[in-house]
């Protein structure tokens, strides 16, 4: 906490009036980062991105989602596995947006009748599988990256 006044040029005592414990602070950051991820990706599953087919829709959504932690990498690195929460945790906010956009164009008939909330799930965990390599590598593998998730959705979609 001493190293966050530091680095905010405020006095060591600052931080505490606003969080009891650096693991109080890091929760907070994580979860604004969760919130930043679901506004930043969110749109392209959102109404307003509605003249794109589904399926079109879900790949922007997963490459939005991976240039968004890429940017972020170490912050990503540090709130997520040093700080030991589990994926379910960090991917549960996505997992619900992307069901309800499945919901909805399962409804539309714009992609085949499946269960949203496992679809969802399928497609979170496997773009994020897809994304693991370029984390800890250090070399964002763009072109692979859209391969996979092309081949997932499609895989998943038809």
């Amino acid at each position: 906490m001493e190293d966050v006044a530091a680095g905010a040029g405020v006095a060591k005592g600052t931080p505490y009036l606003y969080f009891r414990s650096k693991a109080d602070l890091v929760t907070a950051v994580r979860d604004q980062y969760g919130r930043e991820l679901v506004d930043h990706a969110g749109g392209l599953l959102g109404p307003e991105a509605a003249a794109e087919p589904a399926t079109r829709r879900l790949e922007l959504f997963a490459t939005s989602m991976f240039e968004f932690i890429i940017a972020r990498q170490e912050l990503h690195h540090v709130l997520f596995h040093e700080a030991g929460t589990s994926e379910e945790e960090q991917l549960r906010p996505v997992i619900e947006m992307v069901e309800r956009f499945l919901r909805s164009a399962i409804a539309a008939g714009e992609l085949r009748p499946g269960d949203p909330r496992f679809l969802a799930t399928v497609v979170v965990s496997g773009v994020h599988a897809a994304m693991l390599p370029s984390l800890h590598e250090g070399n964002p593998d763009r072109a692979g990256f859209a391969a996979l998730t092309r081949d997932l959705i499609a895989r998943l979609f038809g």
